[in-house]
């Protein structure tokens, strides 16, 4: 399984999807607006501060 970040294209909302190899989803519906146009973005995941 890989984690895949989405943007929403309608409300800008940025989510990630645990997907499994083979069977991804290429444009899952946003979880907040239900828009159909969601596009794979590059997420940095950053370490937090101490």
């Amino acid at each position: 399984m890989k984690w895949e970040a989405f943007e929403c294209e309608e409300c800008n909302q940025r989510f990630a999807l645990e997907q499994k190899p083979g069977d991804e989803i290429e444009e899952p519906l946003c979880p907040s607006c239900s828009g159909p146009y969601s596009l794979a973005i590059e997420l940095t995941v950053l370490e937090p501060i101490k």
